[in-house]
């Protein structure tokens, strides 16, 4: 899945919304209006392949989408990701040339 989208908030939670302070809000906004996520989600209600009961499930109004919480998932969902999580950090580093070859870049 590929989608284009608009970098509307700060690159975390530490950034403070900086998107808003160096581009015309209008721009923001218009960004903010395009995100895939919310556009998809949107389309799958009007389709009936969700609800909106269960679209808004993993995203309640006035949550941002960073703003995950084990209590949104099945708990089955939760410890699969915990599971892969604990994975990745008990992996080891891989060098340079290795950690770069399943990278798309142009």
């Amino acid at each position: 899945v590929e989608c284009k989208t608009f970098r509307a908030y700060g690159h975390g939670d530490h950034d403070d919304d900086r998107a808003a302070r160096y581009r015309p809000a209008e721009e923001v906004e218009r960004g903010r209006s395009r995100d895939p996520i919310a556009v998809f989600k949107a389309r799958l209600v009007k389709e009936g392949i969700l609800t909106q009961e269960e679209a808004d499930r993993y995203q309640p109004e006035g949550r941002s989408a960073t703003e995950v919480r084990d209590e949104d998932f099945p708990p089955e969902v939760v410890e699969y990701l915990r599971e892969g999580v604990e994975a990745a950090l008990a992996s080891p580093v891989p060098d340079e040339a290795e950690a770069e070859m399943w990278v798309f870049k142009e």
